[in-house]
């Protein structure tokens, strides 16, 4: 598979098809066997662990937001930890100018809470997808990749998150989306590419990318 600048793209397939699996595995999340190689702006690169995912450009949204959200520290920390962790750019800030920082992308992204001294566990489902999605924006992440980003976020949210996605490929990101929502993919995605038994069995774009023919190429076999 392959996602260019500017491009949303969705994996998708039926319980089991290994859309998040595959999702994990690029970000060298995944602790089972893999077999693949990957490229970034045409040069192979080997990525074993997040650390160095996170220093060639990549950011994950996990699927579920305690693996990767301290909930009971601030908003300000939860969102400086993948630039600490990359070790430049914004690491090197002292703390006045990192809370500007923080305080702007809590505008930028209609972040809802109190200031950035908010612990985590204070904010809604979708307001802590936001701290993440700020997490990569600080680190200057190019490359997202999203694992059910709306999961367990109301409707409102939702719609304001995925708005996000469309702004972030105008702005040249490639994003990449593992969901189980042929609705949500449908709605964001230039094109999406359906699994079954952990292999691409086809891809739809355009016009051709509807729920119900998701559904069935996803079922079809």
């Amino acid at each position: 598979m392959a996602v260019a600048k500017g491009e949303v793209v969705g994996l998708f397939g039926l319980l089991g098809a290994g859309c998040v699996e595959a999702a994990l595995a690029i970000y060298g999340a995944w602790r089972g066997v893999v077999d693949a190689e990957i490229a970034i702006l045409g040069e192979p690169v080997s990525i074993a662990g997040p650390p160095q995912a996170i220093k060639l450009g990549l950011g994950l949204m996990a699927q579920d937001r305690r693996d990767c959200l301290v909930q009971d520290q601030s908003i300000l920390d939860n969102i400086m930890m993948a630039t600490i962790a990359k070790g430049a750019g914004v690491s090197s800030l002292n703390v006045a100018e990192r809370r500007r920082v923080a305080m702007s992308l809590m505008k930028k992204l209609q972040i809802k809470a109190e200031s950035v001294d908010a612990e985590m566990r204070t904010l809604s489902g979708g307001n802590q997808q936001k701290v993440q999605i700020g997490r990569w924006l600080v680190a200057g992440a190019q490359i997202l990749i999203l694992v059910d980003p709306t999961r367990g976020v109301d409707v409102g949210a939702r719609g304001e998150i995925n708005r996000i996605w469309s702004r972030l490929s105008e702005s040249g990101h490639a994003i990449l989306i593992a969901s189980s929502d042929a609705e949500e993919l449908v709605d964001v995605c230039h094109r999406v590419i359906v699994m079954r038994n952990g292999r691409k069995v086809g891809e739809l774009s355009g016009v051709a990318l509807n729920e119900k023919e998701l559904l069935r190429m996803a079922a079809d076999g």
